[in-house]
């Protein structure tokens, strides 16, 4: 449900799916109708085999729910369904950032810039990340690159005077 190429990268593009879903909603609406009129003998498998598919969705949606339930579930869970996401991986990082976990964090960038190695967030987050980890030569190269390309971003001039203020 998360890879649908027409909606893009945004893992969050699937709640784009519950408006479209209306009109399927009307359009079965409709064949139960039709089928009560021409077909009056079959409206009760039809109707069957309606609710055995909303129960099924209705699972689905609930089994869903799950990796709702906070960010790190969400992403990890995300990561494993679309594992071509640099999106995915930079969030995970993100998670893993947050959390502390700085090795792991390093790794799902690092994996993002393979995979889109203009994507100057996880660029940017890599060279975050590499400071927490007291490495101030790669965060200080991560951040010189992403200044080549956006040297108007305000966060990674404050991360390089972070950088420098180290003493490298």
């Amino acid at each position: 449900m998360l890879y649908i190429p027409a909606l893009g990268e945004n893992t969050f593009t699937e709640r784009c799916l519950y408006l479209p879903s209306v009109g399927y909603i009307f359009l079965v609406a409709l064949f139960l109708l039709w089928t009560q009129e021409k077909l009056p003998r079959a409206i009760g498998g039809m109707t069957i085999v309606f609710a055995a598919i909303f129960c099924l969705y209705t699972v689905g949606t609930l089994d869903r729910n799950e990796a709702w339930k906070d960010n790190f579930i969400l992403w990890s869970d995300t990561v494993k369904k679309s594992p071509d996401s640099a999106m995915a991986h930079n969030n995970l990082g993100m998670e893993y950032a947050y959390r502390g976990l700085s090795d792991s964090a390093i790794a799902e960038f690092q994996t993002a810039l393979q995979q889109k190695p203009d994507f100057i967030e996880a660029r940017y987050n890599l060279a975050s990340a590499y400071l927490k980890e007291g490495d101030a030569d790669m965060a200080r190269r991560e951040v010189e690159v992403v200044l080549k390309t956006r040297p108007d971003l305000h966060e990674a001039r404050q991360l390089l005077n972070d950088i420098l203020s180290t003493g490298h």
